[in-house]
């Protein structure tokens, strides 16, 4: 088969892996210019790891994974109440515990997909799918399709035939509207209310390599994690104050930062450092969390997958790992 497949996510060159080594000619194509070296820290687990055991992948992600010891659970004072630590998987067996799973970079993790495929699949950065066709086999027609085809039109106006189209292009997938703009009934996604904001900022020497959370009043909580010796994520994540994160998430990333340290002024623990590091952070992502579910993941020759069919959202942890087992 000719196989497109619109992102170079995890879902992406996960599916291209296993084609190409089926035979089949794949295309990736990234809207960015290159592979995008945004994305915090992710967790692979349970099936996600034999996956990566499968193709032959997992020493690679072993090399790269970030040394999480376990959870710390603190309150307004940064007085630990619950340490959850961390068990360690077991190599031979795959066994895994409840709080065991390889920590890793998304980005770390991109690049080992990547540079795995790379000999057998064609990657074509800054090109996106604008938008799809299906066409209907005619054997009357000597001229046209023996068999269904998809027509892709790509951002920069050429058009294409192949037999697959897959959307791994994530939660805001440009392919996943078309597909549902004519049966609105079968998308089923829904918005949880949540808002988020992520970023980095610098680490201290009394920093450990525990993730720490802290739930603050008003329904808001805070989150670091350390990935490196010098460098850690920050994750904030609130349910209020509803009208005026959506208004700030239409805005630029100046109005974003003001509506979060607007909402987490007050909130006790580390907030002077946590919003020191928000004001001077030019890596701060924010969005409005949400589900993506329907009833139906394919269209034709156009088929969902990661993220873009079902994303269970960011608060579950488990869309990295979801977009590898597919």
């Amino acid at each position: 088969m000719k196989v497109v497949i619109a992102g170079a996510g995890v879902a992406g060159p996960a599916i291209a892996f296993w084609l190409a080594k089926q035979g089949h000619e794949c295309t990736v194509v990234e809207r960015f210019p290159s592979l995008r070296i945004a994305g915090l820290q992710v967790d692979l687990r349970n099936e996600a790891i034999e996956v990566v055991r499968r193709m032959g992948l997992l020493q690679k992600v072993r090399d790269r994974s970030v040394p999480e010891m376990g959870t710390i659970i603190v309150d307004s004072k940064g007085q630990e109440n619950i340490v959850q630590r961390k068990l360690k998987i077991e190599h031979e067996s795959g066994v895994q515990g409840k709080t065991s799973a390889y920590e890793i970079m998304r980005r770390d993790l991109i690049a080992i997909l990547y540079d795995a495929t790379k000999e057998n699949v064609t990657y074509r950065f800054g090109l996106s799918v604008d938008h799809y066709r299906n066409i209907e086999a005619d054997e009357s027609d000597e001229e046209g399709p023996q068999t269904d085809k998809v027509e892709v039109t790509f951002s920069d106006g050429t058009k294409e035939a192949y037999d697959l189209l897959i959307a791994a292009d994530g939660q805001g997938s440009r392919i996943r509207k078309q597909m549902f703009f004519y049966r609105p009934e079968e998308d089923q996604s829904r918005w949880l209310g949540i808002f988020s904001a992520y970023y980095t900022l610098p680490r201290r020497d009394y920093d450990t390599s525990f993730c720490r959370m802290y739930h603050a009043t008003e329904r808001r909580l805070a989150m670091t994690r350390w990935h490196k010796q010098d460098m850690g994520q920050v994750y904030l994540m609130a349910m209020t104050s509803t009208e005026r994160f959506r208004r700030a998430l239409d805005r630029d990333v100046a109005s974003q930062k003001d509506a979060f340290a607007a909402v987490f002024k007050g909130m006790g623990w580390q907030e002077e450092r946590i919003l020191h590091a928000l004001a001077d952070a030019d890596d701060f992502y924010a969005d409005e969390m949400l589900q993506r579910r329907s009833t139906v993941w394919s269209h034709g020759r156009v088929v969902l997958l990661g993220d873009a069919a079902y994303c269970a959202s960011p608060i579950a942890g488990v869309g990295s790992s979801m977009a590898l087992i597919g």
